[in-house]
């Protein structure tokens, strides 16, 4: 796409757009496969100082805080082939991706970072998460509204019924931003359900003018869980970046069951 501004000589991309946790996420994939497509190389260096704003803490002012996150593989890149991921990709069936293109680029650049992996530690020896025996919900309601159609709750709870109805034996992660719907889960589904206290809060706050839910912890919180679920056996999601990261942790859109303008895919 091209959101960046490049520096030949140095081999330098400087990441200018990008909001949330995973907008960044997309617009800095988005822009290294536009630099490999453009110049058959990977960037020697990738500045997003100017993003993460909404993350950093008062001493993060200045600096570039994406490998407080994600830790760059340091294995050569041998990907050879034409990718052509878009921002927009939140907005397409995860279903239909050409993940054999897109692999190679999250592989080296997306590993959890080792204060992320701390997080991913703790979260899994606290809830015992089953993977191969879990159903992960993911609902976004607030201002999500305005970008895509969002289907209701009673939507998502009809679908996760069907899958359940399916799977009998199997437990359920709830991630959303609205609490009635986790209200709704726990009440229909009880012990089964699992709801990470660390982020529910601060999710519920997620708003276009309210940054209060998002910060640094959170930030490391909130990626850590979406690395953790994106293993789970069953995901049930919307459409946007967290569903989208989902999907490309994932690495394939098996049993992925994605609401898209208000349709399952």
């Amino acid at each position: 796409m091209g959101y960046f501004q490049a520096n030949i000589v140095e081999e330098k991309i400087t990441i200018c757009l990008g909001r949330g946790m995973f907008s960044f996420c997309s617009v800095i994939l988005d822009n290294i496969i536009y630099y490999h497509k453009l110049y058959k190389k990977l960037p020697k260096k990738i500045d997003s100082s100017k993003s993460w704003s909404d993350y950093k803490d008062i001493e993060h002012e200045c600096i570039d805080i994406r490998d407080h996150f994600f830790l760059e593989s340091n294995q050569p890149f041998t990907y050879i082939g034409v990718s052509n991921f878009n921002f927009n990709h939140q907005y397409l069936p995860y279903k239909t991706f050409d993940f054999d293109s897109y692999n190679p680029f999250v592989k080296h650049y997306f590993n959890p970072s080792d204060t992320v992996r701390e997080k991913i530690d703790e979260l899994e020896n606290k809830y015992d998460i089953d993977y191969e025996k879990t159903i992960c919900i993911y609902y976004r309601g607030t201002d999500k509204s305005a970008e895509t159609k969002i289907a209701s709750q009673i939507e998502f709870l009809e679908k996760l019924t069907e899958i359940i109805d399916t799977y009998p034996n199997f437990n359920i992660v709830c991630l959303t931003d609205v609490s009635h719907f986790g209200h709704e889960v726990t009440e229909l589904y009880g012990n089964k359900v699992t709801i990470i206290s660390e982020i529910s809060q601060s999710m519920g706050k997620w708003g276009k003018d309210d940054k209060k839910g998002r910060n640094y912890i959170h930030g490391l919180y909130m990626l850590a869980c979406v690395f953790m679920l994106q293993k789970c056996h069953t995901i049930i999601c919307g459409s946007g970046n967290v569903s989208l990261w989902l999907a490309l942790l994932r690495g394939h859109g098996n049993n992925i069951h994605q609401n898209l303008h208000l349709k399952w895919v």
